[in-house]
């Protein structure tokens, strides 16, 4: 699944990706406008501080893509 954001957002090179729970992934909402949720972790760049992050993707479907309408970082 490719998706597009208006206004990308990233982690600026501030945290690196440790793991992403694939059992915490969830999709709800509908097919047109899916809500998917997962539990990331992520450790500070250049540090061993680790941070366990839930992150939440708004998405709207647009042809043979989705796009990010909303992206949350907890």
């Amino acid at each position: 699944m490719s998706m597009l954001m208006s206004d990308p957002v990233g982690l600026n090179g501030a945290v690196d990706l440790v793991t992403l729970d694939d059992s915490s992934i969830k999709v709800t909402g509908m097919s047109e406008k899916p809500v998917v949720t997962a539990t990331m972790t992520v450790q500070v760049h250049g540090t061993n501080i680790l941070q366990v992050q839930t992150i939440r993707l708004d998405l709207k479907k647009q042809s043979s893509t989705y796009f990010v309408t909303k992206f949350v970082q907890a």
